[in-house]
């Protein structure tokens, strides 16, 4: 068969247009983007002008200097330095710094998102990255990847929704925890009042005590001299007629003493007749009998100068000695109660239930076994005790792992999430790659706890408790990521989002172009 001139002019221009056509669709998608470009960042690859042949060209992204012709764009050859003339193929992979953060997967369906550029073309179906199958665009080896994104979309919403459910139980027990803990701090604020009033009382009742030993004392006092001058006061008696100065005590008129006044004169005319007892009495008296001085006490008290209460008794002193101890025990272990029943008790005092037992009676270190965690893992049990301290028993030892230290609420990335809710599926390693998230994993409770017994030739063991939003308390897996350093997971409905913030569903792009 003969072709003439004309005839192989043609085929070389349909041969031309085929070529420039496929170096086109290499290029641009099937939506007439770009080729691994972000909607986004669409703009960056117009071309900015024409060289002096009327062609298109385009600059580097970060180095605008370089000027390429803008078909060079994904034509499998890195031209640019920092590999922005190649984002829909793995031409500049192996550069250390690149402008685009990888190949943008459109994922009509789902949620569009970036992948490595050295996965682009490699003759593998990433569909935990790539749902619809863009990344093997040039059918490498005769690879041709399905669009699965549809697919994964149900998938994701039959987990968001079963994980909705789990939430909503937690968030409904948690509910419950807090309303119970609000009644118990109601009460303990109740309690603190009474402590508050109490210790007003106790302080008023020390100082009248600490008043009447001193006056018991005083009265002590007088009673030993009495009978230590026991000679003195007979041979007082028969000689004090004669004396110049008598002090005969019923020739006052005690009836013009008013009330305020009677406790000095009695003080000042006691300690005066005292003072003159002693100035007089010579030695050889004989003993001075009790009745004499029981005698002279009815007449004191008959006057209104001694409570009938007040007794000389000896051993009074020693009595209310030892209840102004007691009483101040008692001050010191209220007032314990009233500074150390406000600690940190987390958002809502949610933690409250847990820990209340720890500050009971003024007594701190003592942890109510109800209120702990406990499970088994490798052979180790585990008791974590919130706001208290975590225990690892086994091989006849027990370890604390630390002491409580400190609480805070961490906010998670995407990609770090899996399987936080008890009793519901946990992500795949496919899932988390493709940023699968749980609704209401949003964020953590994480607590640290230090000071944990020494490990052998190493530090002090210490423990992060994580916990995560879950119906039930329990502790899902126990890590050392460093030696005698732990990571504890768990759920519970103490970390459950008291509102609900928006579901972090998946972003789904739909074919509108």
């Amino acid at each position: 068969m003969k072709v003439g001139i004309k005839g192989i002019t043609t085929l070389v221009v349909a041969a031309s247009l085929v070529i420039a056509n496929r170096e086109l669709a290499d290029r641009i998608d099937e939506s007439g983007f770009i080729r691994g470009v972000a909607p986004v960042d669409q703009n960056k690859y117009l071309p900015i002008g024409s060289d002096t042949h009327d062609n298109k060209v385009w600059a580097c992204l970060t180095n605008p200097e370089i000027i390429i012709p803008w078909e060079a764009i994904n034509d499998d050859y890195c031209d640019c330095p920092d590999g922005s003339d190649e984002p829909g193929t793995a031409a500049c992979s192996g550069l250390n710094a690149q402008a685009l953060p990888g190949f943008w997967c459109q994922n009509i369906g789902y949620k569009a998102r970036y992948i490595p550029n050295h996965r682009v073309n490699d003759g593998l179906c990433d569909y935990k990255l790539c749902c619809d199958g863009s990344d093997e665009w040039a059918h490498i080896g005769g690879v041709k990847c399905e669009n699965r994104c549809e697919a994964m979309q149900r998938e994701w919403h039959t987990l968001v929704d079963l994980e909705t459910e789990e939430l909503h139980r937690g968030l409904k027990i948690r509910e419950e925890r807090v309303q119970e803990t609000w009644k118990k701090l109601e009460t303990i604020r109740e309690e603190m009042k009474d402590i508050s009033d109490q210790l007003v009382h106790l302080k008023l009742q020390l100082n009248i005590r600490s008043e009447n030993s001193h006056e018991v004392l005083w009265c002590e006092t007088v009673k030993q001299q009495y009978e230590a001058l026991q000679d003195r006061v007979k041979f007082l008696e028969s000689k004090i007629s004669s004396e110049d100065k008598a002090y005969d005590i019923t020739e006052i008129d005690w009836t013009q003493c008013q009330p305020q006044q009677k406790a000095n004169l009695w003080t000042n005319m006691w300690a005066s007749l005292w003072n003159k007892f002693i100035e007089h009495l010579p030695a050889g008296i004989k003993n001075i009998s009790k009745a004499q001085l029981h005698q002279f006490q009815k007449w004191l008290i008959s006057n209104g100068f001694l409570e009938p209460e007040t007794k000389f008794n000896p051993q009074k002193s020693a009595q209310i000695q030892a209840e102004i101890v007691k009483l101040k025990q008692e001050y010191d272990i209220k007032r314990e109660q009233l500074l150390e029943s406000n600690p940190d008790f987390g958002r809502d005092n949610i933690f409250y239930p847990y820990a209340v037992s720890i500050f009971n009676n003024g007594k701190v270190g003592s942890p109510d076994p109800g209120a702990c965690i406990n499970t088994y893992l490798a052979g180790y049990e585990y008791k974590v005790c919130p706001l208290h301290s975590v225990h690892q028993t086994g091989n006849g030892h027990d370890s604390l792992l630390g002491k409580y230290e400190s609480m805070s609420e961490v906010i998670l990335e995407r990609d770090n999430v899996t399987g936080l809710v008890r009793g519901l599926p946990k992500l795949t390693e496919d899932q988390m790659a493709a940023g699968w998230t749980i609704v209401g994993g949003k964020s953590k409770l994480v607590m640290e706890f230090s000071g944990g017994t020494k490990c052998w030739e190493g530090p002090q063991r210490k423990a992060k408790v994580e916990i995560f939003c879950g119906e039930i308390d329990g502790i899902l897996a126990v890590k050392e990521a460093e030696k005698c350093q732990y990571v504890i997971e768990m759920v519970s409905p103490v970390a459950c989002k008291e509102k609900l913030d928006k579901i972090d569903e998946v972003e789904i792009i739909h074919d509108e172009l």
